[in-house]
């Protein structure tokens, strides 16, 4: 086996291919890869993120809906006596016009006593 100059300038274009390759191709790419992945990551970090604080905040309304409901039903229960006081008026007696007119009117203000926001 004969070894000449050939196979040397061979190898040594090799290495200079290479070097240039490397030096100008390869790290700029690979570098704009990584930049690119890292970006990737952050972005889906954050999203994590704002997907946790997302469910945390509505975790905490549907909390505070469950907790303002039972204390509106607490708050403004009907009372059954009075309920059936006026029941008991209306099914006992036959009224007229004007005395169903006095009882809705006097039901609508104790409502609005209970209830001030009522209109």
């Amino acid at each position: 086996m004969q070894i000449n100059m050939t196979l040397f300038l061979q190898v040594l274009n090799f290495w200079v291919t290479y070097w240039f390759l490397n030096k100008f191709m390869f790290k700029p790419v690979l570098l704009v890869l990584d930049q690119k992945k890292q970006k990737e990551d952050l972005i889906k970090k954050k999203i994590s993120q704002k997907e946790k604080l997302l469910l945390q905040m509505e975790r905490s309304s549907k909390k505070e809906l469950d907790d303002f409901k039972t204390s509106m039903s607490v708050k403004y229960e009907v009372e059954m006596p009075v309920l059936e006081c006026a029941v008991n008026e209306i099914s006992d007696e036959k009224i007229n016009k004007n005395e169903s007119e006095k009882i809705i009117q006097a039901a609508t203000e104790l409502l609005v006593e209970r209830v001030p926001h009522v209109d």
